[in-house]
């Protein structure tokens, strides 16, 4: 496994609003998919060492997805495109 120390200064967050729709924290099914989708981008980030998955929050009638990288939010946004 390889590892690389980042300065906090270099990594962008990436941060991603879901709008639920149902009620201020979603539905079961609504959190169910979204749970899918943030294993499916936490092993992508995962396995290609692109950053890191930080979680989620609901509240509010969204649901906001946390992640940080180090690597261009262009190529960040590839390797979402690619799970």
């Amino acid at each position: 496994m390889q590892s690389s120390v980042v300065n906090a200064a270099d990594e962008q967050a990436v941060i991603v609003n879901i709008r639920l729709a149902s009620g201020d924290t979603g539905n079961p099914e609504e959190r169910k998919r979204i749970a899918a989708l943030e294993d499916q981008l936490a092993a992508a980030i995962k396995e290609s060492g692109a950053g890191d998955f930080d979680g989620d929050e609901f509240g509010n009638g969204f649901c906001t997805i946390y992640m940080c990288t180090a690597q261009t939010l262009t190529g960040f946004s590839q390797l979402c495109n690619q799970s």
